[in-house]
């Protein structure tokens, strides 16, 4: 009898089992397909094998796209509540950007009756006198490779394709289920390199000279190389307008904000602009002084004026990331070489307020 019972325990895991497997074969054959932007993180675990892990852009959701249920946790302020919300199960109503990337436009309790979506878990809880944002698994984070396969990816992310944004296709089930398919790399990528402080004087060390990671930033030098194997032109506006400082923590009611956040290149200086064609290998570089006033950022924890970044008091708070955004293909259209601009664009790791 407990011999019976132990078949039929084991032949009922091994049903569901191939369920699940037969279900995400249908869902990758048949579902609707997502695009979504990602960088690698953790390649290896050896507890559970070779793949590459994934962080995505909706990963984090802000407390502005809670809907049903959820439009009540960011009131929520009792620590151990916020620790229950963990692993509730919620739904993400997707739409592509003008990229053609799945962005989330809603975060609910309920699953919707319309439109594209993923059911995910809620994961951490970040809260600032109430939930300021969640982070949701989607089970499109990982993906199996061969022996090795992974390893080589994080190698190439860490060395020869260092910047370089990686796109996976997802396929959507009608229930929200995700399956991940594939992942292709872009052609170009983006790397910045704060200017280092100038030598403590002797006798004096540096820690002294510059007590946060902060101190003696006073400009970055931003690179942008091909790595595709087709030519691929940037565009490179007067005085760095091509650049933006962005904000890593936008819905942080006590972080910091780049005074030039609503800045746009006029017609004028989009005319002016130079169009770079990089071949395959080339890369071009170009300098941004963040002690000039354009530069500089306001807010924090003690509402600051505007004030160079090298100067914020809170250092934590100023979580910046540098991002390239060319202008669009109507602003550019008759310019030398202009279908060769990739118009998506391309955002660095963090270099102030921590690392990723």
């Amino acid at each position: 009898m407990k011999l019976r019972l132990a078949l039929l325990v084991v032949v009922a895991q091994v049903a569901g089992v191939a369920f699940m497997a037969a279900q995400r074969e249908w869902i990758a054959r048949t579902g609707t397909t997502i695009t979504l932007r990602t960088a690698p993180i953790d390649p290896h675990d050896p507890m559970r094998g070779e793949f590459v892990r994934f962080r995505y852009g909706i990963n984090t959701v802000p407390a502005r796209l809670f809907r049903g249920g959820l439009a009540a946790w960011p009131r929520l302020t009792d620590y151990r509540a916020q620790r229950r919300l963990r692993d509730t199960v919620v739904y993400a109503s997707l739409r592509a950007d003008e990229h053609g990337f799945a962005q989330v436009i809603a975060l609910s309790d309920e699953q919707p009756s319309e439109g594209i979506f993923l059911r995910g878990r809620v994961g951490y809880v970040a809260e600032s006198g109430g939930i300021q944002s969640v982070q949701v698994r989607y089970g499109v984070e990982s993906l199996y490779l061969q022996q090795g396969a992974a390893r080589a990816i994080e190698d190439l992310a860490r060395g020869e394709r260092r910047g370089v944004p990686i796109d996976t296709t997802v396929a959507v089930g009608g229930s929200g289920l995700g399956v991940l398919r594939a992942f292709a790399w872009e052609p170009l990528g983006l790397t910045v390199t704060p200017d280092r402080p100038p030598a403590p004087p002797q006798g004096q060390t540096r820690a002294a000279r510059a007590p946060s990671p902060l101190a003696g930033i006073t400009g970055v030098t931003v690179e942008l190389k091909n790595f595709g194997n087709r030519d691929v032109a940037i565009v490179d506006l007067p005085d760095g307008q091509s650049f933006r400082l962005r904000a890593d923590a936008e819905e942080d009611p006590e972080g910091y904000r780049w005074v030039g956040a609503d800045r746009r290149p006029s017609a004028a200086t989009v005319g002016d602009a130079r169009l770079i064609v990089l071949k395959p290998g080339e890369a071009h570089r170009v300098h941004l002084n963040l002690a000039d006033p354009a530069w500089w950022v306001e807010g924090g924890p003690g509402h600051e004026p505007a004030t160079p970044l090298a100067e914020v008091r809170e250092r934590w708070r100023a979580r910046f990331r540098i991002e390239y955004a060319p202008p669009s293909p109507e602003q550019l259209r008759g310019r030398p070489h202009a279908e060769l601009v990739r118009h998506v664009p391309l955002t660095s790791r963090l270099f102030t307020g921590g690392i990723d």
